[in-house]
């Protein structure tokens, strides 16, 4: 869905049917750019005191967010510059009807060259206090922004069309 404000209601909707929608240049170029530099000084850090690369999501694979004190990185300004974005923030309105919502957090991931195990299927359903809505409704709603481009060979994040309304969560899957 090209982002706009009119557009919020049909994002939304596809969201509410799908689990997930696409907003292509929600973030601005600039913005980008910057997010992209502080994560690689963020992986730079972490990769000092990682040098035999164990990570913190199974080898090679690294959460910035998790790798903090706070859990976040919202200490940086460039990651508090994705709290309230023009285009991103009229769609969160009508995800749950309203201002009714908090930015719980920020982080993002990174994985080593040569790393070729998926994470395993989880939800992002842990959060304290988070739980399936009775209605289907998703509880959270996480915006992932690709700094880079997603291909099949970098694997990207798999998304799931519908998982949003699965309330006993993953196992094994």
């Amino acid at each position: 869905v090209p982002p706009s404000p009119r557009s919020a209601p049909l994002a939304a909707q596809i969201f509410a049917d799908a689990g997930f929608v696409l907003l292509p240049g929600a973030v601005a170029p600039e913005l980008c750019r910057d997010l992209a530099a502080a994560c690689r000084e963020e992986e730079r850090a972490m990769l000092q005191r990682d040098p035999g690369e164990d990570g913190n999501r199974g080898a090679g694979r690294y959460s910035l967010g998790e790798a903090q004190k706070t859990g976040h990185l919202l200490h940086r300004p460039e990651w508090a510059a994705l709290i309230d974005l023009d285009e991103v923030t009229p769609v969160l309105q009508q995800i749950f009807e309203g201002d009714d919502y908090l930015c719980a957090g920020a982080g993002g991931d990174f994985v080593r060259p040569g790393v070729t195990e998926y994470q395993p299927l989880h939800m992002d359903l842990d959060f304290p206090g988070c739980r399936a809505h009775p209605d289907n409704r998703a509880p959270v709603v996480t915006l992932n922004v690709a700094l880079e481009p997603l291909t099949w060979r970098n694997g990207p994040t798999r998304i799931i069309p519908g998982s949003h309304c699965v309330k006993e969560g993953w196992s094994d899957a």
